[in-house]
């Protein structure tokens, strides 16, 4: 996501976005973490044209979804039952625009929970091998670079960690401070682990500490933090599961009945496609479940 925003056409990112941006900079004020997860995400896009896209996105399904359902209902069954399908045209406009809005708005969060898992799942590994270079006395920056120079090597890749290895190298041998570059890489990161890793680096580099010692600690409690995890998500998984067989199996088979009552006592039109419709939210329920269900599952390296 370097330059594009999710369900907006690129050639509304031309010129479109540029009128909604007085309005989506005073709407910036209630997403006050949208600018963070940007700058997590890696993302190249202003948080004001970010969020114009995403209020492009809202209006434009809304209008969408409506009029698909108001004129499909006046081509199948004509102007009487095309009025009486007018509410559900607009609960179903309002309900697939504000699911376009929050998914997009969520999207950076994404993309940063995405490279705070590929950050951690390889970061124990590279600690182990700083931890091991840093006691035979190798200093921590050429341990840096070690790790650094392995990306792209099959056996030997760290991820994610190298690359962002390879871009602390490049500050410091432009000129910067080794643990100036420690702590500007852990402001940027979406990873806790990672970022605590980087400023006890950082200080003790300051404090001309025993690197080795430090990173011995990092080790342990990174250790501990993944055994953590794995306990934790089998607990959540129970109650995962619940909320699953609720809401993808109980609530639609019940929304289903409750329709066809209320079309049978005030004549609404109940045919396919407002079927078609409640398909198409399912099926999106479901993939955000999955996602939910994926983004819970703890980072295993041990």
């Amino acid at each position: 996501m370097k330059d594009q925003i999710p369900f907006v056409p690129r050639i509304a990112l031309a010129g479109v976005l540029r009128q909604i941006f007085p309005v989506s900079s005073i709407a910036l004020k209630f997403f006050p973490q949208l600018e963070a997860d940007l700058q997590e995400s890696e993302s190249r896009i202003e948080p004001k044209e970010y969020l114009a896209g995403a209020l492009f996105a809202l209006v434009g399904y809304f209008i969408g979804v409506f009029l698909v359902l108001f004129l499909m209902a006046l081509a199948s069954q004509g102007i009487s039952a095309a009025a009486k399908m007018m509410p559900i045209a607009l609960f179903f406009g309002v309900a697939v625009g504000g699911a376009a809005f929050s998914y997009i708005l969520l999207y950076p969060r994404l993309l940063a929970g995405k490279r705070k898992y590929d950050m951690e799942h390889d970061l124990l590994f590279a600690t182990r091998h700083m931890m091991v270079q840093t006691s035979a006395g190798v200093p921590v920056f050429d341990s840096m670079v070690s790790i650094s120079q392995e990306y792209g090597n099959a056996s030997l890749d760290y991820g994610a960690i190298s690359r962002e290895f390879r871009d602390i190298v490049k500050e410091v041998r432009s000129g910067k401070d080794l643990a100036q570059a420690l702590e500007e890489s852990a402001e940027k990161n979406p990873s806790q682990l990672y970022r605590r890793m980087m400023l006890q680096l950082s200080n003790a580099t300051r404090a001309g500490a025993n690197t080795s010692l430090t990173l011995r600690e990092v080790v342990s409690v990174l250790s501990n933090e993944q055994q953590v995890g794995i306990r934790k998500y089998g607990s959540q998984l129970n109650t995962l599961a619940m909320f699953y067989i609720f809401t993808c199996i109980v609530a639609p088979a019940l929304g289903i009945i409750f329709l066809a009552i209320a079309a049978t006592l005030i004549d609404m039109p109940f045919g396919e496609p407002l079927f078609a419709v409640l398909l198409a939210v399912m099926a999106g329920v479901q993939f955000m479940f999955i996602g939910l269900i994926k983004s819970r599952r703890p980072v295993v390296a041990l």
